[in-house]
């Protein structure tokens, strides 16, 4: 989608209006805007809630845009795999990003 107002892309992700869907999106906010304050340079690789909204009931969440999913990197590839080093890259960002998240402070 486009962000007109800061020009630029971000994604949306539209939860359902089911009273367990709407729980479970409250936590995620909760969870995701408590990762944004504790990574505040994002220095380690937690995607980033921009900022949610309720559109029909149905509560909005809207993120950085990212690059390809691992889905469509593969099939850019005609699922192929990938190089030995693109996956070093890729296990190093999932590793920051767990001992990121498994600080106690």
């Amino acid at each position: 989608a486009d962000d007109t107002h800061e020009n630029r892309e971000v994604a949306i992700k539209i939860i359902k209006s089911k009273k367990p869907f709407l729980m479970q999106a409250k936590t995620e906010i909760e969870l995701l805007s408590h990762l944004k304050e504790k990574d505040p340079e994002d220095q380690h690789n937690i995607v980033r809630l921009i900022t949610h909204f309720m559109y029909r009931n149905h509560q909005c969440l809207v993120f950085e845009m990212l690059s390809l999913n691992l889905y469509e990197l593969l099939k850019n590839t005609q699922f192929g795999g990938v190089s030995l080093n693109l996956i070093r890259k890729f296990a190093k960002q999932v590793l920051k990003s767990l001992s990121f998240l498994s600080r106690s402070d």
